[in-house]
């Protein structure tokens, strides 16, 4: 990788951001220039302008320490307060909102996610690392602020990705479970696998798959 590279590569992110879409950056994100070298700059280093936040000091904790995080904002509230561990960025924001701080050690109260607006889009940083209370929270709320809707409605253990032959939809649901689950379809569908149609409510064996195209 050059510097016009590294160069490019920010202002791809930039032009994202401004044009609309939610980026999420974690710990240690653009510290380092296209020589894998320490960019002489306070973290969050070449990413300070989209993040709109920066580190000012870190906790390293060890494997039988803790910490916990508080949600700031009124959406994710109910969330907290959730476990965290291993690493603790303590930031200072530069124009970020805050999104969740620390509530304990001598950084409680100190923010570790926070939301900057850019351009037309949001930047989030993560600054911490959790177990799964915590992208569970993260994850829900962030598709909600890109516009992200799930493309049927499906049990946990069930994935459900789409792709398309020219203008029909074809969705491949598969059942990584050990039971029988359903699905509820948007519409009516065939099964390429066996030439069954379905519409509505649809059963998926354990570990089994369907690969569905939208009937016109």
């Amino acid at each position: 990788m050059t510097k016009e590279d590294s160069i490019a590569a920010t202002d791809n992110l930039k032009r994202f951001v401004e044009a609309g879409g939610v980026l999420v950056i974690t710990q240690r994100s653009g510290v380092k220039d296209e020589a894998n070298a320490v960019v002489n700059q306070r973290l969050t280093g070449l990413l300070a302008e989209l993040c709109g936040v920066e580190v000012d000091e870190y906790d390293s904790l060890g494997a039988d320490m803790h910490n916990g995080l508080e949600f700031a904002l009124p959406e994710l509230a109910s969330n907290s307060p959730v476990p965290i561990g291993t690493w603790c960025d303590v930031l200072k924001p530069n124009g970020a909102d805050v999104v969740a701080r620390y509530t304990q050690d001598y950084y409680a109260g100190k923010p570790a996610i926070t939301l900057n607006r850019f351009g037309q889009g949001q930047v989030v940083y993560v600054g911490t690392l959790g177990d799964a209370p915590l992208y569970e929270a993260l994850a829900g709320w962030l598709l909600d602020r890109a516009g992200v809707q799930p493309l049927l409605t499906a049990p946990e253990g069930v994935e459900v990705t789409e792709r398309w032959q020219g203008d029909r939809r074809l969705l491949f649901v598969l059942n990584h479970t050990d039971l029988e689950q359903e699905v509820t379809l948007d519409r009516r569908y065939t099964n390429l696998l066996n030439g069954s149609t379905f519409e509505g409510a649809v059963t998926i064996a354990p570990r089994d798959v369907l690969v569905l195209l939208e009937e016109t």
